[in-house]
């Protein structure tokens, strides 16, 4: 007997399969004496191959690949003997994708947080792939609609974490977290926000405060009233209160001296 068996693949289903999918891949093996071994290699993209259980249902022989870690094209090689000691090889491949979207979870700053203007913002969160994440960043719209990055990096675990500084518009800031991973799929549907207030009040430099306390004039003399006064946004407007001997009160609108 010099003829080898047939081998007619049949195939591997699903054909592409996600990642950790399970693959039954099937053959029809016949000869024309009778079959006596059959056996099956799966070779990964990373180039290591690994032997297959095969069962067989009459002439139909299948085995269930599970081993889909990594996405690429998985090579499948048929062995074939007959009783005589012919064999016959048959080649056929299926390919595994990654489809899967990294998931974005607990994102810091909570939604509706207040910070004052200059404040440096911390962001994290936790993004996870059945793959392996690529860059996680942040995507921050300002008051005035322009939009500012923030690389994110890895700390720990799964934690990302990046520091945002441009806090020098008073207003709503919005966050959309991006998490992409290596085979470019992209999740960039969780947000949260946080708002700049200007909470700090102007400082006053009393050194600097003319008259000083219990200071002594004449009547009709003219008084010069000074103050040094700064803010961390501006300051917008600087009055004096004064209350007269007679209890009466009068109100002097303060102008700006750079000098």
């Amino acid at each position: 007997d010099i003829t080898p068996p047939t081998i007619i693949v049949t195939g591997c289903v699903p054909n592409p399969a996600n990642i950790s999918q399970s693959v039954l891949c099937n053959a029809t093996i016949t000869d024309n004496i009778a079959v006596d071994n059959v056996s099956a290699n799966v070779t990964l993209p990373d180039g290591n191959t690994y032997v297959q259980n095969v069962q067989n249902d009459s002439s139909n022989w299948y085995f269930t690949f599970t081993n889909t870690v990594s996405p690429g094209l998985y090579n499948v090689t048929w062995f074939a003997n007959d009783t005589t000691g012919v064999n016959q090889i048959n080649l056929t491949n299926f390919t595994v994708n990654d489809v899967v979207n990294p998931t974005v979870l607990n994102i810091t700053p909570a939604a509706g947080t207040i910070y004052n203007i200059s404040d440096i913002v911390t962001i994290t969160a936790n993004a996870t792939d059945d793959v392996n994440i690529s860059a996680v960043y942040a995507n921050i719209t300002l008051p005035d609609s322009s939009i500012q990055r923030v690389n994110m990096i890895l700390i720990t675990g799964d934690v990302y974490e990046g520091n945002f500084t441009g806090t020098t518009q008073i207003g709503l800031y919005n966050i959309t977290i991006v998490a992409n991973d290596t085979s470019n799929n992209i999740n960039s549907t969780e947000t949260t926000n946080f708002t700049v207030q200007d909470v700090v009040s102007p400082i006053f430099n009393d050194s600097n405060m003319l008259p000083q306390p219990d200071t002594t004039y004449n009547q009709s003399d003219q008084v010069f009233l000074q103050v040094n006064v700064t803010d961390d946004v501006a300051v917008s407007v600087v009055y004096a209160n004064i209350t007269l001997a007679n209890g009466s009160q009068e109100q002097i609108i303060m102008t700006y001296n750079s000098s």
